[in-house]
């Protein structure tokens, strides 16, 4: 575990807050985050999918996915 990663368990096993809730703030922080990622893969050109080996219609696909699917 890196330096950070340990100071975030600890702050959160030191939390009020009762774990459930702790996995939830993770959770929608993972949808967050995977809303943002797929918005972005979904504005990038054709030239830039080449560059990262990803084929038009695989980002397609991915970008097209709901925030909640892996």
């Amino acid at each position: 575990m890196s330096a950070t990663t340990t100071k975030l368990h600890h702050a959160r096993r030191a939390s009020v807050f009762h774990p459930s809730m702790l996995e939830l703030v993770d959770l929608v922080g993972t949808w967050l985050s995977r809303a943002r990622q797929r918005r972005d893969l979904a504005k990038l050109t054709a030239e830039h999918l080449a560059d990262i080996g990803v084929s038009q219609s695989a980002a397609r696909q991915e970008a097209e996915k709901p925030f909640w699917r892996a």
